[in-house]
């Protein structure tokens, strides 16, 4: 099993496991290069890909306000209607999926 998380072309997804590098002097601080994978994961082109931002998104939406308003247009694109057709990125999609991605690395105030 591979257990490396990091971004390359055969595996897709940017490792993203946990964006702090620890604390100090009573901070928690943003680990540069995980907050790299996740401002530089390409935009999404199949549905599996939307499942695995989606995942990783489930993970911190207790720190993001409004959560599941601002994915719906990503979690639409799931529903079974929409896997029946052909996937369609549209420009609501890349709204949600921008301003999750800058939720994710920006530092909650603690």
């Amino acid at each position: 099993m591979n257990t490396d998380l990091s971004y390359t072309p055969q595996n897709p997804a940017p490792a993203a496991h946990c964006l702090t590098s620890g604390t100090g002097n009573d901070a928690v601080k943003m680990n540069p290069a995980k907050v790299e994978s996740i401002t530089s994961w390409p935009t999404l082109k199949s549905p599996h890909g939307v499942g695995m931002f989606l995942g990783l998104a489930n993970f911190y939406r207790r720190f993001i306000r409004g959560f599941s308003d601002l994915a719906k247009p990503l979690t639409r694109l799931l529903k079974k209607d929409n896997l029946i057709k052909r996937f369609h990125w549209d420009s609501d999609a890349q709204k949600a999926f921008d301003y999750l991605r800058t939720a994710f690395t920006t530092a909650p105030i603690l």
